[in-house]
């Protein structure tokens, strides 16, 4: 029985030494998940009514939205110059076999017009984006030590889904801005002269010397009227903004939309969440009617289909 014990004993202290080992290994962090603390609210609309004049589309979709408000008891702010109208080029980047894509990133580049020209700075934008979540990987994005940069962790939601009135769709995003990038800076366009500012591209196994291309081969002209806030009550005031997109170099309308916001999580007021989304289901009744709607999605989506 003594050798029993003997060995039973070498058996014990061999396991707690592996133990031990095993303890002081290396463990592969989990990502945090980070809850959403906004929300934007979107409903694409039919470009081709208003095509050869976009401004009677501003107009005509501000006033559905007033009338409605009206209606349903939800305040208006309306801005001093409802159509003061701001316009910029707008490049949606990825490389030819879409890996950012299949990796749920999108990676936007937007240059600001003034005066009739396009500045010479740029501003990024790499969002990671997946459907039917309510939290993001705090590392999905990340940004190189010292670059100044804007978070947002939000759900987009986009209405009138397959023409349904109410069918609504969401995606949780963590979107990482940098603002007034040094266009020189960018020349390379490869995966690697992004990936100076957001590292997390380098980790996707994707060569860095992969060249960059627009998708469908489109620059977009996006021109944006913010014609006034929406108050569903409780603090809780969003803007209202109306964008239409151009392909830049036929000057052919693409798409346009109408979006507002709501706070999200926690610390939202929650009759405010409710309204702000009953108001959406509302508004697309609303605009179906008029025949102001088409199938939701989003622009960066639609932008990849329009390229098939």
């Amino acid at each position: 029985m003594s050798g029993y014990k003997r060995l039973a004993g070498k058996l014990i202290g061999l396991v707690a030494v592996i133990l031990v080992v095993m303890s002081a290994l290396p463990v592969a962090a989990e990502s945090a998940m980070v809850e959403l603390d906004s929300r934007e609210l979107k409903l694409l609309l039919n470009a081709d009514l208003w095509s050869l004049n976009r401004w009677d589309g501003y107009d005509v979709c501000w006033d559905t939205v007033k009338e409605l408000a009206k209606e349903v008891d939800v305040g208006v702010i309306e801005a001093e110059d409802p159509f003061d109208e701001g316009a910029r080029k707008v490049m949606y980047l990825d490389t030819d076999s879409e890996e950012l894509g299949k990796n749920n990133l999108t990676l936007r580049l937007r240059i600001k017009m003034k005066d009739g020209k396009f500045q010479d700075k740029v501003d990024l934008n790499l969002k990671y984006r997946v459907p039917g979540a309510d939290a993001v990987p705090s590392d999905a994005v990340t940004v190189a030590p010292g670059i100044e940069c804007e978070y947002s962790y939000e759900e987009d939601v986009v209405g009138f889904v397959d023409g349904v009135v109410g069918k609504n769709e969401s995606s949780a995003s963590l979107g990482v801005t940098i603002k007034g990038v040094p266009e020189i800076e960018l020349a390379g366009n490869t995966l690697g002269t992004y990936a100076k500012y957001y590292p997390s591209l380098a980790e996707l196994g994707i060569s860095l010397d992969s060249e960059m291309q627009m998708i469908a081969g489109i620059e977009v002209m996006e021109y944006k009227v913010t014609p006034g806030e929406l108050d569903f009550g409780q603090g809780m005031i969003s803007e209202v903004d109306i964008s239409v997109w151009y392909d830049l170099d036929s000057d052919q309308i693409i798409t346009m939309e109408l979006s507002y916001g709501s706070d999200l999580g926690p610390d939202a007021p929650a009759e405010a969440v409710d309204k702000a989304v009953e108001f959406f289901n509302a508004l697309q009744k609303e605009m179906n009617e008029r025949k102001f709607l088409v199938p939701g999605g989003t622009k960066t989506q639609l932008l990849r289909d329009y390229a098939e």
